[in-house]
């Protein structure tokens, strides 16, 4: 069997457009700002010593401000991210991504909150066809009587039926009405 390599080409540079057209427009609003003040800094009547200082001050002050705003907007769904895929490793498909109104990669998460909407639906279905099963067995079991055979099949499979329900109740889904505790997960970050 032949080992598959993943190796992503730089093939194109905008890949998402709206997260890093935002990043662009945000960029260049804060150069925008630090050229305006760098022109108003060398109009002004200070000399050239203070212009200089003026300049390097507010360029670095500006670069700093607009770095934190970008990181930040990225940043925040990242830890929402990283502490819903720990909820869904873990079992709890209750958590869903909320984020703020500013901030980006909002399709990513919403194609996160789908995915585990999907999940929890197609668990929801194999648990209630479990449980189905265990009680079409269970009545067959009834009917069956003292037949050697059918004992030997039905102990088998009541053997594995705890198992198979203990994994099934160790999943936390979103759709399950004993589970009303779905808004505490809702956290800004």
């Amino acid at each position: 069997m032949a080992i598959v390599h993943n190796k992503r080409k730089l093939k194109n540079y905008l890949i998402n457009t709206v997260v890093q057209g935002k990043i662009i427009f945000y960029n260049l609003l804060h150069s925008f700002i630090i050229v305006a003040l760098t022109i108003m800094v060398l109009l002004s009547g200070a000399g050239p010593e203070m212009k200089i200082i003026l300049i390097i001050v507010s360029v670095v002050l500006l670069v700093v401000i607009n770095q934190i705003l970008i990181s930040h907007l990225i940043c925040g769904p990242l830890v929402n991210f990283t502490i819903t895929f720990k909820k869904i490793a873990d079992g709890d498909l209750t958590r869903k991504i909320y984020l703020r109104r500013d901030d980006l990669l909002k399709d990513e998460a919403q194609q996160i909150n789908n995915m585990i909407d999907g999940l929890s639906s197609l668990i929801a279905d194999i648990m209630k066809d479990s449980r189905l099963l265990a009680s079409v067995l269970k009545e067959i079991k009834l009917k069956a009587g003292n037949n050697e055979d059918f004992k030997k099949i039905f102990s088998a499979l009541e053997n594995n039926e705890p198992d198979i329900e203990e994994r099934l109740t160790r999943i936390r889904l979103v759709h399950d009405d004993s589970l009303s505790e779905e808004k505490e997960y809702k956290t800004d970050v």
